[in-house]
C-alpha cells in the first residue's frame, strides 16, 4: 500500500491472482482518504476501500488499477467529487477509463450516482463534479468503468457530507 498525501491506493503486482486476492481482502481493509481541494474546498475525510480491476484500452494496452475517490466541501449539502489517479496517469488503458460513484445518503434518503475520468487529456468527461448529496451521512460504491471489459472488483466509500 503507498501512502500520499492526496489518497491512499493500492497498487496490484499481476492481472488475475492479484483481483482474487484483492476481492478476499476487500472486507477487512479500509482506506482513508484526506482530500486535498483548492482554496475554496475543504477536504473530508473519506472511508474507503477502492474499486480494484484491469482495465484495458483495446488489444492490446492493459494494467491493474485501484481507484479511490476525492470529496471537498462545495456548499452545504454540496460535495466535489473526482478520483485523481496521480502517477498512474498515462497508461492509455487507464487514461481511457471512468471512476464511478452510486451513492445514498441515509439521513435524507438522497441517491445519485456521477462518473469521473481519473487523468486530464482531450478525453470527453469532467475529472470533477458536483453531487447534491444533503447533509449528512453518504456511502455507497466505486467502480471502475472501461471499454476493455468488466474486470474488476466494486470498492465503498462513506463520508458526512456537512
Amino acid at each position: 500500500m503507498t501512502m500520499t498525501a492526496v489518497t491512499t491506493r493500492r497498487h496490484l503486482g499481476g492481472a488475475t491472482v492479484a483481483l482474487a486476492a484483492a476481492t478476499m481482502t476487500a472486507t477487512t481493509m479500509t482506506a482513508t482518504t484526506m482530500a486535498a481541494g483548492s482554496a475554496h474546498a475543504a477536504p473530508i475525510a473519506v472511508q474507503q476501500i477502492p474499486a480494484n480491476g484491469i482495465v484495458s484500452n483495446g488489444i492490446t494496452d492493459f494494467g491493474t488499477y485501484a481507484a479511490a475517490i476525492r470529496i471537498d466541501t462545495a456548499s452545504p449539502g454540496v460535495v466535489w467529487f473526482s478520483a485523481p489517479a496521480g502517477g498512474r496517469c498515462g497508461n492509455p488503458a487507464i487514461d481511457d477509463s471512468f471512476v464511478r460513484f452510486d451513492y445514498r445518503n441515509a439521513a435524507t434518503g438522497r441517491a445519485g450516482s456521477a462518473m469521473v475520468r481519473p487523468c486530464p487529456g482531450p478525453w470527453s468527461g469532467s475529472r470533477r463534479v458536483k453531487l447534491f448529496t444533503g447533509r449528512g451521512p453518504v456511502s455507497g460504491t466505486v467502480n471502475i468503468v472501461n471499454r476493455g471489459g468488466p474486470w474488476q472488483v466494486p470498492g465503498w466509500a462513506s463520508f458526512t457530507a456537512p
